[in-house]
């Protein structure tokens, strides 16, 4: 919980831009552009209040907190040519590569204003403040201790009241997140066209694109370390996966000596940085994130002539990334990588993959008919006819196990475990596998049975369906999911409009406007679902915060693209006086 304290954020800054650009006709028939952009933007003034917080500096764990240095080298040279191949304007041969820079979203600034301004609330610091509740007397940090911090709700909850920390250790406990030094996320592009007049009117375009994105921001918990990482032993880290086993066939009948336990994953200590005192979870943002990006489509155009316009476009691309919503725009894409010191693990298709888009689109100005009469001239003149036709694919999403499997204090992003014999799209949880019988004999611990002797029992797991493909991730199971890999239904929308002009004086004109989106009513059970303006966003479109389409716990509902809304027609009539 977040929001004890101020919420106060200045997010101005100053920004400077400065290019320069010019074409050389190098030919008749050739021409080059190159130019050279420089880009600067400051650093938020609220960002800046970090160092208020330098009593917490760790220089062993390289953590100082002081005002972040803004990018100063965003430098972006771009270069271009158009090239007419026969000199007769029929032909045109176009390409380029450039540089771009965006700046680092003041949402950053928001979420990370130091402890003595607002504080991070959760059961590891409230119950290390004076004056805790009384269900901290029950409480355990291990997720599996069953009636942990009995009577939280009767006994209000988290603490809400901030207390600005006056000692090193006190500031540590209550840091949040930590803002590092900006660097402008980068976007590389290069593209190639031919086009060709194929009629008079007419024109057809054969294009390819790539761009390569660089330094972008991910979000990252710094005390969230995975248990199965060696690099954190110290922390009891290490450890071995419990085994998985996809039928109770499979389970063997004794396990006498296990590699790890239950119990181990629960001693296991995820925060890393706790050594020196940091208890919070030290979300940031560092510039780590990358994607690639190759497309190529054909792209028809017929301008104006005799009060037809029509353009019609087809892409075929592939966007892999390794980090997309690091801003909790949707549930259906974790925010968080599911081992935030394991990025190279979430390269993947991206949630921006749309791998086919074809659109046409057109306006027609219907004819006038041939009368002198002026009552049937003012209503059947003006008339014109627009509208569009999107088909495209779905957005990949990531099956997940709503659980913790790696331990590190951080469900958002845990993937679940595919069996690779059993029948695509489905979903199951998993019973425990318990050795607590005589020489290690095991047992699965359904819903109904008796519950194992311990912790330290709990060897593994069992699929209860064998049939599933895609198997919940148990605490202290291994995921081997990759990030991204399901489909989802894509859209297949028409959006027409009727517009009506008709001047009633030599000064004024009323124009009249009748517009359909989604004119035939057809569901579209996609998770971009357009809104009536093209925007996405929760209240208009629910479908990106839909959890269960993506947990394997949720039974039917997992990939049921029926959970989703799949819209409506929507309609709005316009009228206008101009003068």
């Amino acid at each position: 919980m977040r929001g004890a304290g101020s919420g106060n954020v200045a997010s101005n800054y100053n920004a400077f831009y400065w290019f320069i650009q010019d074409d050389w006709k190098v030919m008749p028939r050739l021409t080059i552009n190159a130019g050279l952009r420089y880009e600067y933007s400051g650093v938020p003034r609220a960002e800046n209040q970090q160092a208020i917080n330098g009593i917490s500096d760790d220089p062993a764990l390289g953590l100082f907190f002081r005002a972040p240095k803004p990018d100063i080298n965003n430098f972006a040279p771009r270069l271009g040519f158009a090239y007419d191949p026969t000199g007769r304007g029929k032909w045109a041969i176009r390409g380029g590569a450039g540089i771009a820079y965006d700046v680092t979203p003041n949402n950053f600034a928001i979420n990370s204003l130091p402890p003595q301004l607002q504080t991070e609330q959760k059961p590891a610091i409230t119950c290390a403040l004076p004056g805790r509740p009384a269900w901290c007397a029950t409480w355990n940090s291990d997720p599996t201790v069953a009636d942990s911090g009995q009577g939280f709700l009767a006994g209000g909850g988290l603490l809400t009241v901030n207390a600005p920390p006056t000692t090193q250790a006190a500031a540590r406990a209550a840091t949040q997140s930590w803002i590092p030094d900006h660097v402008g996320p980068k976007v590389i592009t290069w593209s190639m066209s031919i086009q060709h007049q194929v009629l008079r009117d007419s024109s057809l375009e054969v294009r390819y694109l790539g761009t390569r994105s660089l330094e972008l921001p991910v979000q990252m918990r710094l005390n969230s370390a995975s248990a199965f990482d060696p690099r954190f032993a110290n922390l009891g880290g290490g450890l071995t996966p419990l085994p998985t086993f996809f039928s109770a066939a499979d389970v063997p009948a004794t396990i006498t000596t296990p590699a790890s336990t239950l119990a181990d994953f629960g001693n296991f200590n995820p925060q890393p940085y706790s050594v020196d005192g940091f208890l919070g979870n030290l979300t940031t943002f560092p510039s780590i994130g990358s994607g690639i990006y190759h497309s190529a489509s054909v792209d028809f155009i017929h301008r104006l002539a005799r009060g037809l316009f029509l353009r019609t476009n087809y892409t075929f691309g592939k966007n892999i990334d390794n980090a997309t919503n690091e801003l909790f725009s949707s549930v259906v894409n974790p925010r968080r990588a599911q081992d935030g010191y394991n990025f190279g693990n979430e390269r993947g298709p991206s949630a921006l993959d749309i791998r086919h888009k074809f659109v046409i689109s057109w306006v027609y100005d219907l004819p006038n008919i041939s009368t002198d009469h002026r009552f049937l001239k003012a209503l059947a003149h003006g008339w014109e006819w627009s509208g569009s036709y999107i088909a495209e694919s779905g957005q990949p999403v990531t099956p997940l196990s709503d659980n913790d499997a790696n331990a590190n204090g951080d469900g958002a992003g845990d993937r679940a475990i595919i069996n690779p014999n059993a029948r695509a799209r489905t979903g199951t949880i998993v019973d425990p596998v318990c050795n607590d019988g005589a020489g290690g004999a095991t047992r699965v611990i359904t819903a109904t049975a008796t519950a194992c002797a311990s912790d330290s029992n709990i060897v593994g797991y069992v699929a209860e369906d064998p049939t599933a493909r895609y198997v919940q991730a148990g605490t202290g199971a291994f995921a081997n999911a990759g990030r991204n890999i399901l489909s989802t239904p894509g859209l297949n929308i028409w959006n027409m409009s009727i517009f009506k002009a008709t001047k009633l004086t030599e000064r004024f004109t009323l124009q009249f406007r009748a517009d359909t989106y989604d004119t035939f009513n057809h569901r579209n059970f996609s998770i971009g679902l357009p809104t009536n303006n093209g925007a996405l966003d929760q209240v208009t479109n629910p479908n990106p915060f839909a959890a269960a389409y993506v947990n394997v716990d949720s039974g039917s509902d997992f990939l049921n693209a029926r959970t989703f809304n799949g819209g409506s027609r929507t309609m709005q009539l316009g009228l206008k006086l101009l003068w």
